[in-house]
């Protein structure tokens, strides 16, 4: 009798483990964790026996809606409401005895391995930098040493290059030594600078001011871009012009920026 119970213990232990765990069912996962940047990952999907190897995929702890009954498919990222920059978390569930494959995990790892391998103005007079690396959507943004400041002064988004890995960008020289350096935000937020690039060309003369008696008008010797603030540093106007308007500003002193130089200056 002991024998028997025994046994039927011995068979309701193995029926309970076969129903937890149906044979062909056990199952592997891969794991991926990145960022959404506009791109869908692919996965490649080999039959398994009657079926094929993935049996689902969760986003976030979402199941996807993607077909994966193919041996090719597409996780798209676009239905789930994602943000550019959106931290994702995947899971692809297989069965045991097959291996997908994602063809591009890169997509949700941009700026592995990036950075600024060349800096220069080139012949044409225009800023140049090549990089390395696979980089995400965000763009460059220029920066030149004006006025004892880094100022932005151009953006350049990263899916405008003239060839592969190479950027270029238009700006504008002011008189003596510019100091320029491109700026580009990683996945994490931090902030990559190429190296300063240092330009002079001869050719460029100091702009001055025409005349230091200003009442309609403030006017330079030639174009020039120009910053105007007063005094509590409120900015008051800006651009690329050889004269500024002031006929409507208060009588008074005002910073002014303009070429390579700072001043202050006095509206009568």
């Amino acid at each position: 009798m002991r024998a028997n119970f025994s046994q039927m213990q011995r068979l309701l232990i193995a029926i309970f483990f076969l129903c937890a765990f149906p044979a062909g069912l056990e199952a592997g996962q891969i794991i991926l964790d990145g960022h959404y940047f506009g791109s869908n990952l692919y996965v490649m999907n080999p039959t398994c026996e009657k079926s094929f190897c993935v049996i689902k995929v969760e986003v976030n702890g979402q199941v996807t809606g993607d077909e994966i009954r193919s041996n090719a498919f597409e996780i798209d990222f676009s239905r789930l409401a994602l943000a550019v920059g959106d931290s994702i978390h995947i899971v692809i569930t297989y069965h045991d005895d097959c291996m997908p494959k994602v063809i591009n995990p890169h997509v949700i790892k941009p700026d592995q391995d990036f950075r600024f391998t060349e800096a220069r103005v080139n012949r044409n007079d225009r800023l140049s930098w090549k990089i390395t690396g696979i980089i995400g959507p965000a763009s460059f943004f220029i920066e030149h040493f004006r006025w004892n400041n880094w100022v932005k002064v151009g953006e350049v988004p990263a899916s405008d290059s003239v060839e592969k890995g190479c950027y270029e960008a238009d700006v504008l020289f002011h008189s003596g030594r510019n100091e320029f350096r491109i700026m580009r935000k990683d996945a994490l937020g931090n902030e990559v600078y190429s190296k300063e690039i240092n330009y002079y060309d001869p050719r460029i003369k100091p702009v001055a001011l025409e005349s230091g008696r200003i009442i309609q008008q403030i006017a330079f010797s030639d174009t020039t871009i120009y910053e105007l603030y007063n005094l509590n540093g409120d900015l008051i106007k800006s651009g690329y012009a050889s004269t500024i308007d002031v006929s409507e500003l208060e009588k008074g002193k005002y910073f002014l920026n303009f070429d390579a130089q700072t001043m202050i200056i006095k509206k009568r």
